[in-house]
Order: structure tokens, then C-alpha cells, then sequence
């Protein structure tokens, strides 16, 4: 598995969470980058090929919509990613 992680403060990683916000799993939340529920919030996990393209996967282990469960999104990098 190709898997790398993207660095703070980036045009990859600005992208990345401006996509996981406009989300509709976060889209009703006041902080939808956050989506803070019992201390739990988002976290990026990596970015990899996941069915044969770059993606960014996130996780929420107790995400609101989910009635606290476990959830990941995994979402396209952008077109100007380079691995």
C-alpha cells in the first residue's frame, strides 16, 4: 500500500479539510472540521490509494450522526497533489 501524510499548513492540507467540512455528515455542525462530540473530533489518518486512487481518509470515533459510533471518511486528493 502507497500511503503518505500531508504536512500542516499546505495548499493539500488547507483542501483537505476545507473538503471534510462542506461534508454532509459535518454540513449542520458549528465547527465542521471539529464536529467535537464527548471530547472525540476528527482526526486524519493518512492519505493513500484506496480503490485505485489518492484519497485523504479521516476518522470520528464517536461522530453525532452516527449516535456516537466510529465513522471514516475517505474523499479524492486534490488535482494538485503530488505523492
Amino acid at each position: 500500500m502507497k500511503i503518505k501524510f500531508i504536512e500542516r499548513d499546505t495548499p493539500e492540507w488547507d483542501f483537505m479539510w476545507a473538503e471534510l467540512a462542506k461534508h454532509e455528515y459535518n454540513k449542520d455542525n458549528e465547527q465542521p472540521t471539529v464536529c467535537e462530540f464527548c471530547g472525540e473530533t476528527w482526526q486524519y489518518m493518512d492519505t493513500a490509494i484506496y480503490d485505485k486512487q489518492w484519497q485523504h481518509c479521516f476518522r470520528h470515533r464517536m461522530h453525532p450522526k452516527f449516535d456516537g459510533k466510529r465513522c471514516y471518511l475517505q474523499f479524492p486528493v486534490s488535482q494538485n497533489f503530488k505523492p
